[in-house]
């Protein structure tokens, strides 16, 4: 009798624990547990890829690091032979100009990324630094490829204007106090001897020439006091 008075309040309580109708009670329903959100969502004390629900998830398949791609494969945030994944790989470092694959990764010399930064691969010539650094045999300003990155001096004695500003040598100022272009002004040649563009006593540095000192013509004298290619009474 009691067996059947138990049956009977079973097959009635069963519906309302299974609809989470039970009055008074709280129906915990269970989740799955989602492997990506950070979140233990099953309750079950392990979050997402450290529960076994997830071993097989794709989002907690560990994809094997390779070692010289320069990728986090395994996403652990260690990169090449920064992660201990690669202690076997890295063992051995590329020598960039040896012709040998020194870590044995397929890859010789510069053409291993492990050589990527090294100077001797470097394919672009550095303007500054009086290595060629691209085996061209040019270095540095003297390199077409600094042509942008150069500023180019005159050379004073040349005839060539090298810097491009349309003067040349001593005309340049570039060249003011360069030894080629120290040469005084003679007062009385014609010819601007220090290139700085005014000749004879036009030239600031005759003022106390005796060439260039205006001294007032003496009609009688026979000379051309005044230098102005005028003697005596032919001076006007």
């Amino acid at each position: 009798m009691q067996s059947r008075l138990f049956s009977w309040l079973l097959i009635a309580i069963l519906p309302l624990v299974l609809t989470g109708c039970w009055e008074g009670s709280e129906v915990i329903v269970l989740k799955g547990e989602i492997c990506d959100n950070g979140k233990d969502d099953d309750g079950d004390g392990k979050v997402d890829c450290l529960d076994q629900d997830c071993f097989t998830d794709s989002a907690c398949i560990i994809t094997p690091e390779i070692c010289d791609n320069g990728i986090d494969d395994d996403g652990d945030g260690f990169v090449d032979c920064d992660d201990l994944d690669c202690v076997d790989s890295c063992s051995y470092m590329e020598i960039c100009d040896n012709g040998i694959d020194d870590d044995g990764d397929g890859f010789t010399d510069c053409d291993d990324q492990d050589c990527q930064k090294n100077q001797l691969c470097n394919t672009s010539e550095i303007c500054d630094n009086g290595i060629d650094d691209d085996n061209d045999g040019f270095i540095d300003c003297d390199d077409t490829d600094c042509v942008d990155s150069c500023t180019y001096v005159e050379i004073c004695d040349n005839g060539i204007d090298d810097d491009g500003d349309g003067y040349i040598d001593c005309d340049d100022q570039d060249c003011m106090g360069h030894q080629a272009c120290t040469t005084l002004e003679n007062c009385s040649n014609g010819i601007d001897d220090d290139h700085d563009g005014l000749i004879d006593c036009d030239d600031p540095d005759c003022i106390n020439s005796v060439d260039c000192i205006h001294l007032p013509e003496n009609c009688t004298n026979g000379w051309d006091d005044d230098n102005d290619g005028f003697i005596d009474c032919a001076d006007p």
